[in-house]
């Protein structure tokens, strides 16, 4: 909501600001969680090094599993909210400034 107070703010919103806004809100939660695991569990499992931390004896470290599987699902978010967000939005905006 606040994102797209300010695109409002900077332009009328049209689907441009929308999908931008729709993008951009998973790109902020996935980087919030990521800030949160590192700031919960870099004394456990996680470390600096992708090379290194928790492993289970061998093979990816646990924080590379996690930063790869996190990228993933955080990219498909972000497409698919953005087009789907977007969509959602503009019939929204057409239902509710028609009364």
């Amino acid at each position: 909501g606040l994102l797209y107070q300010l695109f409002k703010r900077i332009k009328k919103a049209n689907v441009f600001s929308i999908g931008l806004c729709c993008f951009l809100t998973p790109v902020i939660n996935t980087a919030l969680y990521i800030v949160g695991n590192y700031l919960i569990f870099s004394d456990t499992w996680l470390d600096l090094a992708i090379g290194s931390g928790y492993d289970g004896g061998k093979g990816i470290s646990l924080l590379g599993f996690m930063l790869g599987m996190v990228a993933v699902n955080g990219i498909v978010e972000a497409i698919s909210c953005m087009f789907l967000g977007t969509a959602v939005c503009k019939a929204l905006q057409k239902t509710i400034h028609k009364n």
